[in-house]
């Protein structure tokens, strides 16, 4: 039962909500109530448990900065929440129900999939869950916050990166972390929640072909990971300021991060490989200790916007504090709109920092960088003097406390059917994801094409020979998967 009040709308709305079924009675005082659209309907069956109430007005409902929304359970007419709209919006809790016994869960906004919502799907599954679990997630906007503790074996796969987007505008002036607390210092305790994704004390949590945002402005996290041995590959991050924060290691590849001023904060340990790093401000503020390494970036594009300069990392001292093991290494990254000092402020003892790079060149034509005017605690790695660290700061396991990233093969884009006349030209086409790198090898009508071993198939001239299914199996050491059948007609 929910009773609420929407400027010239006065709604009385009940909520009976038994396993599978949903019932809407409502009462308005509006001449156009007929108009209102309900999603869901009024009788509609398996219904998700984590759907969310949709009204769709005639015309734009004014919300007041008073009065309070309550819900009832129908049952028993108890009071189960209260909405005070003179409290700005905060962080939605989900539900812990579902299929059960399920290995994958389809998330899915128009209810066609187990859940609507990302964080009713991470709701479903255990604490320190010792089964892998993958959550796929449909292509849609999914405006919420989402935030999980104590996750474990968890693949979540968007089925588009561009199209799979989970945001909310969540910022530090939101939900602040306690003031005599440094955000997140003691593993587990999590004290900050202004990320628009939150995983806390999580390992072995794979982020897979997807994009995370805040839409807010500030102190404001698009992904905030707390954890061990966790791999983000394919996803686009975006935030404000601390854009992301990664504490505990993990390990990124071919993502894109867009932010602000220090724009990725944490303590490290993180591998970067082939990301892209887009920020007006400085990159990066790193606070690692001596306990383990801070960001590592290999093969990585540093891209300042057009008419900004600015620096890889800095490390100044934050409330009487200083991070004398601050660590920034960049090894054959591309750089645009870095300043020539390279790196910003570092406060206290800088004999153990290590602001290093080696082989940074133009983003524009290739050549190296002007290194020349790098700050005076910064170090130029060379092959001839440092080609053990150079060959140790390239290895993930090195960086990452003695854990390889491994990550079975993913298809991220299946092999589609094509026409074509004879004489003409075709391909098949796919990707994934998979660490290490995965082999490819194509079939047709489930034979192996001799040397078809790229993720691209090419038939230069199509003969009326050439018709047929298509698959491919991609295969690496954590696991092999094989495409859907794709088909080859000769006009």
């Amino acid at each position: 039962m929910l009773k609420e009040s929407l400027g010239a709308f006065s709604l009385y709305l009940v909520l009976l909500c038994h396993p599978g079924t949903f019932f809407m009675y409502g009462q308005t005082s509006s001449a156009t109530s007929k108009t209102i659209i309900k999603f869901p309907a009024d009788k509609a069956r398996n219904v998700n448990p984590d759907t969310h109430l949709e009204l769709t007005f005639p015309d734009v409902p004014v919300v007041g900065k008073s009065g309070k929304i309550s819900i009832y359970d129908m049952a028993d007419n108890r009071l189960v929440d209260l909405l005070d709209m003179s409290i700005p919006a905060g962080p939605a809790t989900g539900v812990v129900a579902g299929p059960a016994g399920s290995e994958r869960l389809v998330v899915s906004a128009d209810g066609t999939g187990d859940f609507n919502t990302v964080q009713g799907a991470i709701d479903f599954i255990p604490d320190y869950n010792p089964k892998h679990v993958t959550v796929f997630i449909k292509n849609s906007l999914y405006e919420e916050i989402v935030y999980f503790r104590n996750k474990t074996n968890i693949t979540i796969l968007g089925e588009d990166r561009d199209k799979v987007i989970v945001r909310y505008a969540n910022r530090e002036t939101f939900n602040p972390h306690p003031s005599n607390i440094l955000t997140n210092e003691v593993e587990g305790t999590f004290p900050s929640r202004r990320a628009a994704f939150m995983a806390d004390n999580s390992s072995k949590i794979n982020l897979v072909n997807l994009t995370i945002r805040t839409t807010a402005f500030g102190q404001a996290e698009g992904l905030l990971l707390n954890g061990r041995e966790n791999i983000i590959f394919n996803v686009i991050i975006g935030g404000s300021g601390d854009a992301l924060q990664s504490n505990g290691s993990a390990y990124y590849k071919n993502c894109r991060i867009e932010g602000a001023g220090d724009m990725i904060l944490g303590r490290g340990p993180s591998f970067f490989e082939d990301c892209e790093l887009s920020a007006p401000g400085p990159y990066a503020w790193i606070r690692n200790t001596s306990a383990n390494h801070g960001d590592v970036f290999v093969n990585c594009k540093f891209m300042t916007p057009e008419g900004r300069e600015t620096v890889f990392a800095r490390s100044p001292i934050n409330g009487g504090k200083s991070y004398p093991y601050a660590e920034a290494v960049l090894m054959n990254c591309a750089i645009k709109g870095i300043s020539p000092a390279g790196w910003g402020t570092i406060g206290g003892d800088t004999t153990n920092v290590h602001f290093w790079e080696y082989n940074t060149t133009n983003l524009s034509d290739g050549k190296p960088a002007d290194v020349s005017h790098r700050h005076p605690a910064s170090r130029q790695l060379t092959m001839e003097k440092d080609s053990a660290i150079i060959a140790s700061y390239t290895r993930p396991d090195y960086i990452l406390g003695g854990w390889t990233p491994a990550l079975a093969p993913l298809i991220l884009v299946q092999p589609e059917s094509v026409k074509a006349k004879k004489g003409e030209a075709a391909s098949f086409k796919v990707a994934a994801a998979a660490i290490p790198e995965a082999s490819y090898q194509w079939f047709k009508n489930g034979r192996v094409i001799i040397g078809a071993t790229n993720t691209v198939l090419y038939i230069k001239n199509v003969s009326a020979a050439d018709a047929g299914s298509y698959s491919v199996t991609i295969k690496n050491p954590s696991g092999s998967v094989t495409s859907k059948k794709a088909t080859l007609t000769v006009k």
